[in-house]
């Protein structure tokens, strides 16, 4: 790589990147959502959102979100401090939080895609949100069927979490399949994906019985050797 492709690479990352969510995704994710199904009844229920500049003001040029909102979906009684000393309660409403889909362009220009779940204060998976890909290139982005597979990503995840989803057996499958084989941020960090896990388990294994077994061999062939004549 020339120095010259050096200084020009992450440029380049940022305007692939930039042009993806000025010019195309919202369009895409606002066709995708109103040819499917399931969109009717979320968006109705959460509200939806696709947001270049990110969920909090649309002032982050390095974020993309799609997401639903909040809903109310119970109340409880709860305790409250009194100046008088009387007992005193107010009422709480609980709230659930729709699944989201965010692009995040990191410092060197490579973008992470991520997907969290619905959530509330009694119904919270273990991860608080899964990596979905990881570009190196944002051009990569740019093609329709990359966002198509990430919306129907986000959906599976979404029937799978929230209260009232009716997922179906394709959308468990797909769920399954990102939580092993992708990294799931708990309490803050990554974790080393489970496949990633069970394959080295399995060459540890695989190492450790076929040492033994190699020992074992030498052992034998040693032991049962006919003495050397000089």
């Amino acid at each position: 790589m020339t120095v010259a492709d050096r200084r020009n690479r992450r440029w380049i990352r940022k305007r692939d990147f930039e042009q993806f969510c000025e010019l195309m995704a919202e369009r895409w994710f606002n066709r995708l959502a109103d040819s499917d199904e399931r969109h009717a009844y979320f968006s109705s229920a959460y509200s939806f959102y696709v947001q270049c500049g990110g969920r909090m003001g649309g002032n982050d040029r390095r974020q993309f979100d799609v997401f639903y909102g909040s809903r109310p979906v119970d109340q409880i009684v709860e305790p409250a401090p009194s100046e008088v000393g009387l007992p005193v309660s107010h009422v709480r409403l609980l709230v659930e939080s729709g699944a989201s889909l965010s692009y995040h362009r990191t410092e060197r220009g490579t973008v992470l895609c991520m997907l969290a779940p619905a959530r509330s204060e009694g119904f919270t998976p273990k991860e608080t949100m899964l990596v979905l890909e990881h570009y190196r290139s944002p051009r990569s982005l740019q093609a329709p069927s990359v966002t198509a597979g990430h919306w129907r990503a986000m959906m599976s995840y979404f029937e799978c979490t929230a209260l009232d989803g009716d997922p179906q057996w394709t959308d468990h499958l797909r769920v399954w399949w990102l939580r092993f084989t992708r990294p799931l941020v708990i309490d803050g960090v990554a974790q080393t994906p489970e496949v990633l896990v069970g394959l080295r388990q399995i060459v540890v294994w695989s190492l450790t019985v076929g040492l033994s077994g190699a020992i074992l061999f030498a052992l034998q062939w040693l032991i049962g050797a006919p003495p050397t004549r000089h």
